[in-house]
Parts: C-alpha cells; structure tokens; sequence
C-alpha cells in the first residue's frame, strides 16, 4: 500500500504514483469532493482529516492505518510532515544518511519543528546503527 499524505488535495490523477499496481490511500485536510472523486476513479481511497493549519491530523492518520493492520510505515517526507511526526513523538525509527557536503544555514532543514528555547526542550535518540554506504553514512535513530 502507498500512502500519500497532500494536505491540499493537489495530487495529480495521472501522475505515475496512482498508475502503479497496489493500494493508494491518500490523507488529505481539506474537502474537495471534484477533486476527491478523480483520485477514487483511479482506484485510490481518499481520507479527510483536518487538522491544524490546514494540515492532515497525523494522529488521527496514525491511528486510522493502524484500524487498517498497518503495522509497519516507511516515510520519505519533506520537513514539514517529519517534523509533524517527530515532534508528536510517532517516531520509531529514523534513518538518515548523511552526504560529506556542506549546504549552509540557508538550505532547507530535515525537519520542521516548535522553536527550541531551552536545551532540555530538544528532540532526543539514541544511535542504533552507523554504517557507510558509498560515500555517505547511513544513520539508525531510535527515540
């Protein structure tokens, strides 16, 4: 099962993604039935499930993949939804890699999170695993 998470509903009908066999369960926030039947049309299960700033309620989505026997969810996301999940402590597991490049302060961060104003306040985990792979280090992040 693909499960895509699109607050605003943009997800194109042709794209690749909804061609491809298997399930596609799609989390959305905002109510656009036009747009919602399209994606049904394809095969796709739309779910509305609004949630703060016109994001989907990721405890809610968790929750119900659970009801679904998802047991297990692989998540390549930008950094507003990781940081969604991390800061809601649904997190079991990250895995990062890590290139040898420097970006600087004005590249896009990994992950969207509340201002951290005191140390205490921080996100924590503990190092399961580091390993090269090619010139890049893969990282195992357990909360």
């Amino acid at each position: 099962m693909r499960v895509i998470v699109d607050s605003h509903l943009t997800m194109d009908a042709n794209a690749r993604v909804m061609t491809q066999p298997g399930e596609v369960l799609i989390y959305t926030a905002i109510e656009d039935r036009a747009q919602a039947d399209r994606l049904t049309q394809t095969g796709a299960d739309v779910v509305h499930l609004p949630g703060p700033k016109d994001r989907v309620d990721v405890g809610a989505m968790m929750e119900d993949l659970a009801a679904r026997s998802v047991n297990e969810l692989l998540v390549e996301a930008g950094r507003t939804l990781s940081g969604s999940l991390v800061s809601r402590d649904l997190v079991n597991e990250l895995i990062l890699y890590l290139a040898p490049h420097i970006l600087g302060d004005v590249a896009r961060g990994m992950f969207r999170l509340p201002e951290i104003e005191r140390l205490s306040d921080r996100v924590e985990f503990t190092i399961g695993d580091v390993r090269r792979v090619g010139p890049d280090l893969r990282l195992i992040l357990c909360p």
